[in-house]
Parts: C-alpha cells; structure tokens; sequence
C-alpha cells in the first residue's frame, strides 16, 4: 500500500543548510518548485520593459543578477527605424546604474535565409566590429517593415575565467515587398568587467517603434 505524507515546512536539513532527499519527488498537477524568491526553478521572470518613441537609443542598466539568474531572454517585437535602410546595432553595458558601453571587438557569425523569396540563403563568420556588433542590416522603415526575434546572452561575471559575453540572437524582418529573411547570429565579447546592461539603436536616425522586453531565466 501507499501513503501520503503531507508536509507543511520541512525542517531537517544538514549542517550546510541542504535537504538530503533519496527519492523521487513528485509535484502535484500545476505544482513547481520555487527559488528563495518565490520563482519557479527556470521560469522566465520580466525584468524591464521599454517601448520606442523616436528614441536615439533603448538603454537597459543594472539588470543582471547572476545569484539569481542563469542567463537572460531579450525580446524584440516589431522594431523600425526612424530612417529607411539602416543598422540595428547593440552594444554591452557595465557599471550597474551609472553603466557605460563596452569597447572592444565584437565578434559575429551567422545564416539567413529567405522564407518565401528566391533569394536563397548563405552563411558567414569572423565578422568582426570595434565597440558594438550588428543585431540586423538594411532595416527599412516604411509601412509594413518591421523587425522582430529573440536573443539569449551569457553575461560575463567580472571573474578573468568568465570574461566572454556570448549572446545568440535570431531575427524574422518583415521588408517592404512583404516578403521575409530569417537570420540567426552568434556574437561574443571578450572583457574581464561585469556585463550588466544592453544598448540597442539604430545606425543613422533613431528607433521610432517597437518594444524590446528582458527576461531572466531563474536558477
């Protein structure tokens, strides 16, 4: 036969502070398991929100917390310029509040491909930038353009044996012919000072519209 045992706290635990459990634990249906804050272990927790308005650049600082969070999710949701065919760039931030750009060299390799159009498709690396790197190229702005995608970044921690930024990014842009490019890229920096924040702005002009939304992955 079997029992069920239902446990309010527990409060053996070793001399570490860590329960010491033999067995499977099984959850109840809807049940998680929580951090110290109160997240589900792995749950995507939004951290900061930020919505274009004809904005030089969106600045997100000090919101990095590697006792908290294994890693981070940036969303982009449908991005325009406020000057047709230019660059959507990005930088990485230290400093915390009072942050400031990383210099250095950004390295980039990625493919694309065209989703309905007989473009085809291609791949390229060692694709190298001083001080800021490429999130996507020839951006148009006018009605119905729009970029939109996903990244996952790695902070560096400050620590000389975790000095590499990496950060895999994808991107659907929307062009003016209404056809669309998929393209995915892989960026990293290297630099011995803590990553805490993320700049994102435009080549020429300013970011006119769109939303870009930070997740942290709890640990």
């Amino acid at each position: 036969t079997m029992s069920t045992l239902n446990v309010d706290n527990i409060n053996e635990y070793t001399t570490n502070g860590k329960v010491n459990v033999g067995h499977d634990i099984k959850l109840a249906s809807g049940k998680s398991v929580l951090n110290s804050d109160g997240k589900s272990t792995g749950a995507l927790v939004l951290l900061s929100t930020q919505t274009a308005s004809d904005d030089t650049a969106i600045i997100f600082d000090n919101f990095v917390d590697l006792t908290k969070y294994s890693h981070y999710k940036i969303v982009f949701d449908r991005l325009k310029p406020s000057t047709d065919n230019v660059e959507f760039r990005f930088k990485f931030r230290s400093g915390g509040a009072s942050g400031a750009n990383l210099t250095g060299t950004y390295n980039q390799g990625g493919d694309y491909v065209y989703v309905d159009h007989s473009n085809g498709y291609g791949t390229f690396g060692n694709n190298s930038k001083t001080d800021y790197q490429v999130y996507d190229n020839n951006v148009g702005s006018s009605t119905g353009e729009a970029v939109m995608g996903e990244a996952t970044l790695f902070p560096a921690t400050g620590d000389t044996n975790k000095n590499v930024t990496a950060m895999t990014h994808y991107n659907m842009k929307q062009r003016s012919d209404d056809t669309m490019r998929y393209i995915h890229r892989a960026t990293f920096l290297e630099n011995t000072a803590a990553v805490t924040g993320f700049n994102f702005y435009a080549s020429s002009g300013n970011v006119a519209s769109g939303t870009i939304r930070i997740y942290g992955v709890s640990i």
